[in-house]
C-alpha cells in the first residue's frame, strides 16, 4: 500500500506552489514611506509652508564633488538660497580678513566718522564666546584659543546690525 502523501498543494504543481508561496512571503513586505527613528520630532503645514524637525542625529554631513550633493542625516532641506542682501550703512565700509584662519582675525573699518562699533563671536550654535569694543580702526581677534569651527562674526553699532560674517578656523 502506498504511502499517502501529505502536502499541503495536493494536486498542485511544483512551479504553482513555487508562485503560491512567493505571494505568501512577499504579502508581510508592504512598501512603506520614509520613516525616521529619532528621540523626538514633528512636522507642521499652515496655508503659508511647512516644517519638520528631529532632534536627536549624531551623525550629519554634506559632500559636494562638483555640481553632484550627498547630504546625510534625517532632514534633507529643499531650500535654495538664491541671493543675500547686504545691509548697507552709509558711510562705513568694513574688512574681515583672513578668512579662513589660522591664529588671528583682523578687522578694519572705513568710515567718514567716529563709530561706536561692537563685535560679537558666536559659536555654530549661537553662544557668545566673544564681545569686544572697536577703539581703532583696526581690530585684532586672536583665534588660536578656539577650536576648528565655523564661527559667526555680528558688527553692530548700538542695536543696529551692521554686517555679520561666518568664520572659518582651521
Amino acid at each position: 500500500m502506498k504511502q499517502k502523501q501529505r502536502f499541503l498543494f495536493r494536486g498542485i504543481s511544483f512551479i504553482q506552489r513555487g508562485l503560491i508561496t512567493f505571494c505568501l512571503l512577499s504579502s508581510g513586505a508592504a512598501i512603506h514611506a520614509q520613516e525616521v527613528v529619532s528621540t523626538a520630532g514633528s512636522h507642521g503645514e499652515t496655508t503659508s509652508g511647512s516644517l519638520s524637525w528631529t532632534v536627536g542625529e549624531p551623525v550629519v554631513e554634506t559632500i559636494t564633488n562638483g555640481t553632484k550633493t550627498l547630504t546625510q542625516g534625517f532632514q534633507q532641506s529643499k531650500l535654495t538660497v538664491t541671493a543675500i542682501n547686504d545691509l548697507k550703512v552709509s558711510g562705513i565700509e568694513l574688512s574681515v580678513y583672513p578668512n579662513p584662519t589660522n591664529s588671528f582675525l583682523s578687522i578694519e573699518v572705513k568710515t567718514d566718522k567716529q563709530r561706536d562699533l561692537l563685535l560679537s563671536l558666536f559659536d555654530i550654535n549661537g553662544k557668545l564666546i566673544l564681545q569686544k569694543k572697536m577703539i581703532e580702526n583696526k581690530q585684532t581677534i586672536k583665534m588660536q584659543n578656539y577650536k576648528p569651527a565655523t564661527y559667526i562674526l555680528k558688527v553692530t553699532e548700538g542695536n543696529k546690525e551692521i554686517r555679520t560674517y561666518q568664520i572659518v578656523k582651521h
